[in-house]
């Protein structure tokens, strides 16, 4: 009869095991995220994998017990006499399959998994070449990682049951010791992953999570409420609160004696493109050369930032000018179902005929549910194009195949009307068969500009052939959705291309500022003559008395005024702070001042003030803050 003791030896085994590979798999992240972490020294790694063992506890609490549950029914019902640790095996296996995939994920965007494990299923052939295309060390190391660890169970010994008492008293216990880790402690309130960011620094956060983690925390919480990150304000902050955000608050923006511009709206979202590695950004190959030239004729910026690392994140705070609620999607949260209006509400109120495509499938990351929400009447993906010139890829189909089908269904839609385009080329970095890879293609960084060049051509050509139809006058807006590199510091992760082209009626100016995704409708609307209400998170770029841009990575808000950029810590106000040099093309670290001070006040009210707005369903009233 195996005692109690034996029993609680057999529970620390498996729970020793799945918290060593947690730990293995964060030195993986350390060890090949070392620019990314390159400001964290050797105690502050310690320290951040400590914290996070209450992460990895009980993650293996919570495959530790339903396990356990599960023998011990096969015990009781006389089915099994004899617990094997290979029994385990399964689990062990999933375990390493969610955790590899959040190692890519954290790759790819530097944050863990969170919302996304919903796209999965959906997604998975698409992911699973990405993974082998790019990642075939991780599945190497992962593999070597099981085995050794399969040898190693093979060593520990059975342990025999009869039917014994002592049986029900470890489940108890099992039972009781699970109520605590799995909380994560005694607190009185359960950890969730964002709790990570009391920690201070996005970096030590990043290696405090764990990726099963969040990816079991997400799937158990799934339509459940979303957390709502907490920014703590200081003192100040709180007695000046309404004077820091009267500043801050866009203005409307009002048409006098004007009529209507009804100009078309093409919008093209370029999949994953980053301005680091443009021309017209800093960048000393010529990977775009046509973007880079027709930069040159549009009304466009120094510096654009991202709101996010998923195309979701970048459409709704392009089309609806908020921030997206902290390090997260408002797709598959309660949010979807808060009331919005966006772009493409706005231009159908007036007569405009609206479409969305995607190279991808449209349900690809909820996008397709999501655009629908946002206003758009008809939704395009990969599966509705017909003729390709290029085989379909793990992703979907290339530029040229899905401008070209746009191009088809523009010619159906009455004038005037509201098109937006996700394109899916840079999804990857593979080319179709005999393209070539004008960069070479012996490192990530040379298929990316590759790729990145192949795309450049098709959004060439389609521009192209969009003029020869001699549509109506058309505002062309052209920018990334997000960037697809983790990149070695956060302004690069965030800097996008952007510019809004009209032909010979926009006239070209670069705004000497950073700006944020959430400027691109008010733009569109000055342009068009449209006024705007009161939920608009930012002005329109032609007003420059209120521009300034913001991101947020891992508990740490970015905020850009100038040449001048703050990372703060929303849990403690902690910040640094940098200068944009070149053309705001880099960042140089720099002491900070009074002036900095004054802008993490700035960054910290105005998100505070955004999120409460954005949870409380209450963006219609954005500038409504009493």
């Amino acid at each position: 009869m195996a005692s109690l003791k034996k029993q609680l030896l057999f529970f620390a085994w498996i729970i020793g095991i799945f918290v060593s590979i947690s730990l293995l798999t964060k030195l993986i992240i350390v060890i090949f995220l070392d620019n990314t972490l390159n400001n964290l020294d050797f105690f502050d790694i310690i320290h951040s994998l400590f914290w996070g063992l209450r992460f990895d506890i009980a993650i293996a609490m919570i495959f530790l017990l339903p396990t356990w549950l599960l023998y011990y029914l096969l015990i009781r019902l006389g089915v099994a006499k004899n617990l094997n640790i290979l029994f385990f095996s399964p689990f062990f296996l999933l375990f390493f399959l969610m955790l590899a995939g959040d190692v890519v994920y954290v790759f790819d965007t530097g944050r863990h998994v969170s919302y996304e494990v919903f796209n999965v299923i959906g997604d998975i052939g698409a992911l699973t070449h990405t993974l082998w295309q790019n990642y075939k060390f991780i599945i190497f190391i992962f593999i070597v990682l099981m085995l050794v660890l399969f040898f190693l169970l093979t060593k520990i010994n059975n342990i025999f049951y009869k039917k014994s008492i002592q049986l029900e008293v470890g489940l108890l216990l099992l039972l009781l010791i699970s109520a605590v880790f799995i909380r994560g402690g005694l607190q009185p309130i359960p950890i969730s992953p964002i709790d990570a960011y009391s920690l201070g620094d996005d970096k030590k956060a990043l290696i405090a999570q764990n990726g099963a983690y969040n990816i079991t925390y997400s799937l158990l919480n799934y339509k459940s409420s979303l957390q709502q990150i907490k920014i703590n304000l200081n003192e100040y902050q709180k007695n000046n609160y309404d004077k820091i955000l009267t500043g801050l608050l866009p203005n409307k923006i009002k048409i006098k004696n004007g009529k209507i511009n009804k100009f078309n709206v093409v919008l093209i979202f370029l999949e994953s493109w980053a301005a680091k590695n443009m021309r017209s950004y800093g960048n000393k190959l010529n990977a775009s050369p046509f973007f880079d030239e027709l930069k040159k004729k549009s009304l466009s910026s120094m510096a654009t930032i991202s709101a996010g690392m998923r195309t979701t994140e970048g459409l709704f705070a392009s089309l609806c000018s908020s921030q997206n609620p902290l390090g997260k999607s408002i797709v598959h949260s309660e949010l979807e179902n808060m009331e919005y209006r966006c772009l493409p509400h706005i231009l159908k109120s007036i007569g405009y005929k609206t479409a969305f495509f995607q190279g991808t499938n449209k349900n690809t990351s909820g996008t397709g549910a999501l655009i629908n929400k946002l206003g758009f009447d008809a939704s395009y993906g990969k599966q509705d194009v017909t003729g390709n010139s290029y085989p379909i890829d793990n992703w979907g189909v290339q530029d040229i195949d899905i401008y070209n089908f746009s191009l088809t269904k523009i010619d159906q839609l009455k004038q005037p009307f509201l098109v937006a385009i996700n394109t899916n080329s840079t999804h990857s970095t593979a080319l179709p068969a005999g393209i070539e890879y004008k960069f070479g293609k012996e490192n990530y960084y040379q298929k990316r500009l590759s790729v990145m060049s192949f795309a450049d051509n098709a959004l060439a050509e389609f521009v192209k052939k969009y003029h020869d139809k001699n549509y109506h006058k058309t505002v062309f807006v052209i920018v990334a959705d997000h960037t697809v590199s983790s990149g070695d510091n956060l302004y690069d992760k965030y800097r996008i291309p952007f510019l809004i082209y009209g032909k010979d009626f926009i006239k070209p100016k670069n705004i000497p500022a950073a700006i944020s995704q959430r400027h691109i409708t008010p733009s569109i609307l000055d342009i068009l003559k449209i006024n705007t209400e009161n939920h608009f998170g930012a002005n329109s770029i032609l007003d420059s008395n209120k521009i300034y841009a913001d991101f947020f990575n891992n508990g740490i808000l970015g905020w850009i005024e100038n040449n001048n950029m703050i990372e703060v810590a929303v849990a403690n106000n902690n910040i640094k702070c940098f200068e944009l040099v070149k053309n705001k093309t880099q960042r140089k670290l720099t002491k900070c001042q009074q002036q900095h001070q004054q802008m993490a006040n700035r960054a910290l009210v105005f998100t505070h003030y955004n999120q409460k707005k954005l949870f409380a369903g209450e963006l219609l009233n954005f500038n409504k803050n009493k």
